[in-house]
């Protein structure tokens, strides 16, 4: 791991997520390999460009590390219908594991995605630098209605996981439940490089953007005191 400072710093900023003063503490680095993003991930620790990040606000440990075990993972039945009713679109769904590799078509999607919220655009050139950069092992998933590509994740890949770091749609296709469908996908393809877990971030209770989060049983949530994984399972 090569990093562009040698020590983490803690910053205090407005909370993306709840009406708060958040804080975190972040490290900037490259070259970070996959047998170091696995201890990464296993310490609650996100990715965002050349930025790793992980809360440190004082008596809030809302922002809770969740992870999906895919072997043990099984689609309940209203996760069975949103793959279903994208199977029975009247144009073929398909989605494209690949190496990242971006084109306009991308950034207008993400243009479009970020209409959900109050806040600016990133410019192109800034979009690109966040999401296409070579710092740690990395792909996209490409999701297609017939020939339009309608909506992109974005992965890292350590030894034994891929974790989300990024999912932007077309809010067209909104009613295809995008969100969820990315995740029942990408598990999928976790299943086939033989992983061993799908890291959805971090999860808020009272966050309504992060309600489908916690959806996916079997799940594991991280204590951030003690630093173990918790496996819970729908009763």
């Amino acid at each position: 791991m090569l990093l562009y400072q040698d020590i983490s710093e803690t910053e205090q900023h407005d909370c993306p997520y709840i009406q708060q003063q958040a804080k975190e503490t972040f490290f900037l680095a490259k070259e970070v390999d996959s047998n170091e993003l696995d201890h990464l991930f296993n310490l609650g620790w996100r990715r965002f460009a050349y930025y790793y990040f992980k809360p440190a606000c004082e008596n809030c440990r809302q922002c809770t590390p969740i992870r999906v075990p895919i072997n043990d993972f099984k689609a309940s039945k209203s996760q069975r219908r949103t793959l279903n009713k994208a199977n029975k679109q009247p144009e073929v769904f398909n989605v494209v594991f690949a190496d990242k590799n971006y084109h306009p078509d991308i950034y207008a999607i993400y243009k479009s995605h970020n209409t959900r919220f109050e806040q600016a655009c990133d410019s192109e050139q800034s979009f690109i630098d966040a999401h296409y950069n070579d710092t740690c092992p990395s792909m996209q998933s490409e999701y297609y209605l017939g020939n339009k590509l309608i909506a992109v994740g974005f992965m890292d890949i350590s030894d034994n996981s891929i974790s989300s770091s990024y999912f932007i749609y077309n809010t067209d296709y909104e009613y295809l439940n995008l969100g969820t469908l990315s995740v029942l996908k990408e598990i999928e393809y976790a299943k086939k490089l033989g992983m061993t877990f799908y890291h959805l971030g971090y999860w808020i209770k009272d966050n309504k953007s992060m309600a489908y989060k916690n959806k996916f049983h079997p799940h594991e949530l991280m204590d951030w005191k003690t630093g173990d994984w918790q496996l819970i399972v729908k009763g």
